[in-house]
């Protein structure tokens, strides 16, 4: 088949591009806060529909079930999802908005069309939200707090058929599971019991030393095993399987990439493998008959990014949807991908991939990086923000590089750090020793009561001795 180019009219990256159920429309995601709706056919693409109502970067797309209805759902930077669905013919409202999540949801899935209409999505704030509808018009809503403490950054439903089903090993009745990946490197299953998710896998399943980035839940067609791939910054793809129910899972690298993967995506009959990574190539994998992956084909690479593009343009193969710019003469560049962005966020005045020694103890966070290009003297302060409702940035800036539009931009090529919620941005501190910049972010003051008056004094939580510290180079 050959490959077709898309103009998508976005005027800011692309971060995601979804088929709708018959193949002949796609909807991209974009940091312009919009959503673009685009006709495909053989040859030819037509703009559709703009659909605008994000506050920010949209992060994920996804086409519900044609049974349903023409239904989208999206989420954002912003910490919303928002419904949308099509009245007449490319007129697009906005159904529904979901605001329960106060950071940035990075991940949204539709559930199974046996189980109903059901929305899982994954934030930034480490909880994973259920929606699901009912027959009145209103939404059910269940939630998994806490799945992932530092950031979720991906979930994935398991098929609605049990594992086992075609054989006669298994029940018929729907099953509601689902996986999900975080921050904390690890790979969780959740499933449904009498209206209460609990989790599925003990332990987590944990093979990576990275965030997880994406996960993808196979197709098993009723077959006695189940399938998760999961893709990580450490640059490996793992799959993991089960037989039965109640047995542990089993993790088997597929590849390590050498490069950070963004997403993996399963074919519709569980059997081929695509995959995303940090070097602009889209390789596709096929497990043999002896249990081994095999890469099967190449779909794209050495793809090429104009530095500020105007426009972004898609170019499209087999189903899979790789990144062009519109330039006569583009400029090579690694392509990079925005990060998903959390409720608290340190931001240094350095390139993304600068060398920063981080070190984690009891008491605080703390950043240690040379200027490089930049001098570092002792004009270096921390400014914090809220750059949207629930969503705090810290950004170290010296006193001549100051504004407002400089410190609330999300530009890519900035280094950042995710900071868990235990930190206390306003006490933050920036100095200048001897020519490194050295950051403190402060873990959280504990309050207690001082008198009868309500005045209150704050106190430290006091390292134990004995406990280790975390040390580790982010470059």
């Amino acid at each position: 088949m050959p490959s077709q180019k898309i103009e998508t009219g976005h005027q800011d990256t692309v971060h995601d591009v979804v088929m709708d159920y018959y193949g002949k429309r796609i909807a991209t995601a974009s940091s312009d806060h919009s959503i673009k709706i685009i006709g495909v056919s053989n040859n030819s693409s037509q703009h559709l529909a703009q659909l605008t109502g994000h506050q920010g970067p949209v992060w994920q797309v996804a086409w519900a079930h044609p049974k349903f209805g023409s239904l989208i759902a999206s989420c954002s930077y912003d910490g919303r999802v928002i419904i949308w669905k099509e009245g007449n013919q490319n007129e697009w409202t906005q159904a529904h908005v979901f605001d329960d999540h106060k950071s940035s949801v990075n991940s949204i899935a539709w559930a199974p069309h046996e189980i109903g209409l059901c929305l899982a999505c994954g934030s930034s704030d480490g909880n994973i939200s259920v929606f699901t509808a009912r027959a009145d018009g209103g939404w059910d809503t269940s939630k998994i707090d806490q799945a992932h403490p530092v950031g979720v950054t991906s979930v994935s439903w398991a098929p609605s058929t049990a594992p086992g089903a075609l054989v006669g090993s298994a029940l018929l009745d729907p099953v509601q599971k689902l996986c999900s990946g975080g921050c904390d490197n690890t790979v969780k299953v959740w499933k449904l019991y009498d209206g209460i998710w609990n989790m599925d896998c003990f332990p987590a399943l944990q093979m990576h030393t990275d965030w997880v980035r994406d996960v993808a839940w196979a197709p098993n067609l009723g077959l006695p095993k189940s399938t998760i791939a999961s893709a990580s910054q450490d640059g490996k793809v793992i799959i993991w399987t089960v037989g039965k129910e109640g047995d542990q899972w089993e993790g088997k690298v597929l590849h390590d990439f050498k490069t950070p993967v963004w997403r993996v995506s399963w074919s519709p009959t569980g059997n081929i493998l695509a995959v995303a990574d940090g070097n602009n190539n889209v390789t596709l994998w096929k497990e043999a008959v002896d249990g081994e992956w095999q890469q099967a084909f190449l779909a794209f690479s050495t793809m090429k990014v104009h530095p500020s593009p105007k426009k972004r343009a898609l170019t499209a193969s087999q189903n899979v949807v790789a990144f062009s710019t519109t330039a006569s003469n583009p400029i090579p560049k690694k392509l990079k991908r925005l990060p998903h962005v959390f409720a608290r966020v340190l931001e240094l005045p350095f390139n993304s991939d600068a060398e920063v020694f981080v070190q984690e103890t009891k008491e605080c966070f703390r950043f240690v990086a040379n200027g490089g290009d930049i001098t570092i003297t002792d004009d270096f302060q921390a400014h914090v923000i809220e750059i949207l409702p629930g969503v705090t940035k810290i950004a170290i800036r010296g006193a001549q590089s100051v504004d407002r539009a400089s410190v609330e931009d999300l530009d890519i090529d900035m280094w950042r750090f995710r900071l868990p919620t235990t930190t206390f941005p306003k006490m933050t501190s920036a100095r200048c020793i001897g020519g490194q910049l050295v950051v403190t972010v402060p873990k959280t003051l504990n309050f207690e009561d001082d008198d009868n008056n309500g005045r209150r004094r704050r106190r430290r939580r006091r390292h134990k001795q004995g406990e280790p510290e975390r040390v580790f180079l982010v470059g």
